[in-house]
């Protein structure tokens, strides 16, 4: 952008008014002056909203130098939520940066015959971007390149005007995201939103718990404990009462150890105890034994969360905490297919060619192929720029301490918990890495967490392949025969007779029913009072406040059932009933 001469962005939203069966219309209107040489690029942004069906591009005024043509023009659309479309341009092999292709270079590109010319002057085209599905309120982004590497520059005077229906609107009252009728231009009710689709269960659209019998921020309907917990981290639980205060000691032998099970006593964990809150859990995807990647490991680096509308907004570095990525072996593999650090590059037809392009290393917020973003905003680094690393070329160890930078995705509101990447999921894990490499992986990374219904915080987090909890033991072998999963094999660690890959509780089921349970330890047993009841056979307070009494009314309040009373309301002085 050595030549950009003159940067101007407005935006704004035209409500067009049609009959009552059309939807309303808004667009957004950016305008960009610049000179560029071959390559070189301009940017503008605004703020608007609509979902994008066409853009109208009036290049009031546009000379070029040499054999520079009109259509040499590359246009990038990005839409607030990340998501980008692309045209136009001459060179081949001009970046896609991850964007929809909508026609690109000298044979493919939307222009209009008229553009295939080097005279000066007006040109005019509306170019349909439907296919690129982009839709949103907030930032809108247009950068312009010179698609002719070899132009010896051209003056453009743009003005681009996004146009399609107003985003929709949620008409049901009852909805967090409710537009009043006054106001509503596009209702779709498939857009409403409602508090458990934002927090879950048993919240309103603050995010505050209906009902807290326990006072302790989980709403009754999904706490997994209405009552104490324990130092020990059990249900109204004894508190410390093993050897080693809350456990037993592990397989290892060593109290503070996270091995829960290790059968065949060969100090590898068969099972393992995760840590308390947010952590870091690694995944070995595949063991490389044979080709170009032979000798490799590829891992999956996951925040593991509480919850799953639990949200990661950002992976961050420098002041606000270090971020470190390094391999054993000081490199990793990087696929020359996928051009980006992240893996917008991991197409399913160009895996289908380049199969080890699976194996890619990238940076990510939940996404793993390009079909499953967005991806992550990127914004500046200060002092070093992880994000090379992870493209062609790099795959060298980091660190950056010092600075500030972070690749964030912007929370993305309402109702996608199950479809965004950036939620926690079924599986309570956000994916933050991919990394192929021959040596084992460690590091720490500065995470920007948002859980449900709370603020964001940020959160430094170590992880180690090395460490024995992410490397689980892939052969037992009991009986010492060197043979694993042979039928002598049977991990039976509660001695039930029951192999303990089949077996539904491992350990023993106490009186409530409950494996490894703490037995008829409440009130009523094997369950507290329930909170409408005043005894545990049921009962209920009565009018008078007696347990399974039977007075059905005390209107007067005086203490005397009104079906005996001889006077509901108030005795005067002179012995008179309401006298």
């Amino acid at each position: 952008m050595n030549s950009l001469r003159l940067l101007v962005a407005t935006a704004l939203c035209a409500w067009l008014f049609l009959p009552s069966q059309s939807l309303a219309q808004c667009s957004g209107t950016l305008n960009i002056d610049a000179f560029l040489s071959g390559g070189e690029t301009a940017t503008v942004t605004g703020d608007f909203a609509v979902e994008a069906q066409s853009v109208v591009i009036d290049m009031s005024s546009w000379s070029g130098v040499g054999l520079s043509y009109a259509a040499d023009l590359l246009v990038y659309i990005t839409a607030p939520d990340g998501s980008c479309v692309v045209f136009g341009g001459y060179s081949p092999g001009l970046p896609t940066n991850g964007c929809v292709n909508l026609g690109t270079g000298s044979t493919n590109d939307p222009w209009p015959d008229g553009w295939n010319s080097t005279a000066s002057g007006t040109y005019n085209a509306t170019v349909d971007i439907s296919g690129g599905a982009l839709s949103g309120s907030g930032v809108w982004t247009i950068t312009i390149l010179n698609g002719w590497t070899g132009s010896g520059g051209a003056d453009y005077s743009i003005e681009f005007a996004i146009e399609g229906e107003c985003p929709g609107e949620c008409p049901d009252p009852d909805a967090c995201n409710y537009v009043p009728e006054d106001e509503i231009t596009n209702p779709l009710p498939e857009l409403c939103e409602y508090p458990e689709d934002l927090f879950g269960p048993g919240y309103n659209c603050d995010g505050q718990c209906i009902d807290d019998a326990d006072v302790d921020g989980i709403c009754d309907e999904v706490d997994p404990c209405v009552g104490e917990v324990d130092v020990c981290g059990v249900c109204n639980g004894p508190g410390e009462v093993y050897e080693c205060g809350c456990n037993d000691a592990d397989a290892l032998g060593d109290c503070d150890g996270n091995c829960a099970v290790d059968a065949d006593e060969d100090g590898i964990c068969d099972e393992c105890i995760p840590p308390p809150g947010y952590w870091i859990d690694i995944e070995e995807v595949m063991v490389h034994t044979e080709g170009e990647l032979a000798g490799m490991v590829t891992y999956r680096v996951s925040l593991a969360c509480e919850s799953e509308a639990d949200y990661l907004e950002a992976i961050s570095g420098g002041g606000s905490g270090a971020l470190e990525i390094a391999s054993s072996s000081g490199t990793w593999y990087n696929h020359p297919a996928n051009p980006s650090w992240n893996p917008s590059g991991l197409v399913a037809d160009s895996i289908a060619l380049y199969p080890n392009l699976a194996y890619d290393s990238f940076l990510t917020i939940g996404a793993d192929d390009a079909d499953s973003g967005p991806f992550p905003n990127v914004l500046g680094w200060t002092i070093a720029d992880p994000l090379l690393e992870f493209e062609p070329g790099g795959g060298n160890n980091l660190l950056i301490d010092v600075g500030n930078g972070s690749c964030n995705l912007p929370y993305p509101g309402l109702g996608e918990v199950e479809s965004h990447p950036g939620f926690a999921g079924d599986d309570l894990r956000v994916l933050l890495m991919q990394i192929t490499t021959a040596g084992d992986i460690s590091g720490q990374l500065t995470l920007i967490i948002k859980p449900v219904g709370q603020e964001t915080f940020f959160e430094t987090l170590l992880f180690d392949s090395e460490a024995y909890c992410f490397n689980l033991d892939d052969c037992i072998d009991t009986d010492d025969d060197a043979i694993c999963d042979d039928e002598d094999d049977c991990v039976d660690v509660d001695e039930d007779q029951i192999c303990d890959d089949v077996d539904d509780c491992v350990g023993v089921i106490d009186s409530c029913g409950v494996c490894n349970g703490q037995g008829a330890i409440y009130q009523c047993g094997c369950s507290d009072i329930p909170e409408e009841d005043c005894d545990c056979d049921g009962n209920q307070l009565d009018a008078l406040g007696v347990c399974g009494g039977e007075c059905a009314e005390d209107a007067d309040a005086d203490g005397i059932c009104d079906d005996v009373d001889d006077c509901i309301g108030v005795i005067d002085a002179c012995g008179v009933c309401n006298g």
